[in-house]
């Protein structure tokens, strides 16, 4: 198999597992609307066009199951945290490499355990300053990560520069 199939199917496999999982779980969602409560947190906020209750109802519905999962396996939230930077170092490697399509893929993955370590602090109702603080720190690593790769693939390239002021707007959104 030469590289460009290579890169081609660990793009693609992801989008096709990932799209099989979601569609699966919405049709079992439609088909259970009916009987699944309503969540409270939800019908507090105001929803948009885009994100609607109905919409917002199904997402919260797929994640609590995988939140479940987590906290049946003991994984706390501070180690769902590392995974994430640990996956955004993979995504910064295969930056690096030109593996764009498996760097995106990491990036979602890891941007889904900074939503995770959060659901899985408030449903253990163990949320904390010092949680916050780490995961704030974590956070700003992790995100930092998939730029130091892009940089190293483009070293050479007027790229950087675009990619380093990047880099360093996004590192500010946490003091705004």
């Amino acid at each position: 198999m030469n590289e460009m199939t290579l890169q081609l199917w660990i793009t693609v496999i992801p989008l096709v597992l990932f799209n099989l999982f979601f569609l699966t779980a919405l049709g079992i969602y439609i088909c259970m609307y009916k009987d699944i409560p309503k969540t409270l947190e939800i019908e507090k906020r105001h929803a948009s066009l885009f994100l609607n209750r109905w919409f917002r109802e199904y997402w919260f519905w797929v994640t609590s199951h995988i939140v479940q999962t987590l906290i049946k396996y003991r994984i706390s939230h501070d180690m769902i945290s590392l995974f994430g930077l640990f996956i955004n170092l993979i995504s910064s490697i295969a930056f690096f490499m030109g593996y764009f399509g498996l760097a995106g893929w990491c990036i979602i993955w890891a941007g889904s355990c900074d939503f995770l370590d959060g659901k899985v602090a408030r449903a253990l109702k163990i949320e904390s300053k010092r949680g916050a603080f780490f995961d704030a720190i974590i956070d700003r690593y992790s995100e930092s990560l998939p730029y130091i790769g892009l940089a190293g693939y483009f070293k050479d390239s007027w790229l950087l520069y675009v990619i380093i002021i990047t880099l360093i707007g996004c590192m500010a959104i946490g003091y705004v």
